[in-house]
């Protein structure tokens, strides 16, 4: 990686590329494309896409915000921020 300044994402990223490429150059040809070589480019493209999408589309995590020492999850009233019809219709929606 040093010497070329390719990482692996890299690479994943080009071979997905390749392939939708080749997809894109079968497809060119119109009537005479040939639909086999279409979809095996689209599948390996899906492949290097699947492989590479943690590096490029990280999962996000959920978090539960805890009080201390593990009690109940922390509950925020913003309802004091609010009109009283609004802060009603919410009291409502979360019974």
């Amino acid at each position: 990686m040093a010497a070329t300044g390719y990482t692996p994402k890299d690479a994943m990223l080009r071979k997905m590329r390749f392939h939708l490429s080749a997809a894109d150059k079968e497809e060119l040809k119109g009537e005479d494309a040939d639909p086999v070589k279409v979809a095996a480019a689209l599948d390996k493209a899906a492949e290097a896409a699947t492989q590479v999408a943690p590096y490029v589309h990280p999962k996000l995590q959920s978090i539960e915000h805890m009080g201390r020492e593990g009690a109940d999850p922390i509950k925020h009233d913003v309802t004091h921020k609010l009109d009283a019809k609004s802060a009603a219709i919410i009291a409502n929606l979360v019974k």
